[in-house]
């Protein structure tokens, strides 16, 4: 039985966009496929920087999916996340793809400790610090 893929287990903004560029232009990998303008277009569009594009587009891993655990093993939501700071998002997406740690990042979300390990290693862990930090003081408190 399969079971419906909800929003939050969809790939994140820029994983979308090199999966739809991917399978219409073979642009795998190669900024050179596109001109300077059209990488600065493209840039603009999805709210990333040349740069971060260009880097993204270099590598040659996936990680929206790690990214996605991640999140969810620090109590975040890829989906709210998205939607209420989009360039956060965007910014932790392409911090994730970036990644030289991905073995370690799976093995800890494997073992169910990557909560607690990832400060170690990932490049992330501040922003997941400030996000769960800041997730916290907007949490209403239950009554006893």
């Amino acid at each position: 039985m399969q079971r419906a893929s909800a929003i939050s287990d969809a790939p994140g903004a820029i994983a979308r966009v090199f999966g739809w560029i991917k399978a219409r232009t073979g642009f795998g990998g190669n900024p050179g496929g596109f001109s300077a303008d059209g990488i600065g277009r493209l840039a603009d569009d999805i709210g990333v920087s040349q740069i971060d594009l260009r880097q993204v587009a270099r590598h040659p891993a996936d990680n929206s999916e790690l990214t996605q655990r991640m999140l969810r093993a620090q109590g975040l939501d890829m989906a709210a996340l998205e939607r209420s700071d989009p360039g956060v998002q965007r910014d932790i997406e392409a911090t994730c793809t970036r990644c030289n740690q991905t073995r370690r990042c799976r093995q800890d979300l494997a073992g169910g400790n990557a909560g607690a390990q990832c400060r170690d290693y990932c490049p992330n862990a501040g922003t997941f610090a400030e996000l769960t930090e800041a997730t916290a003081c907007f949490t209403p408190r239950r009554s006893a």
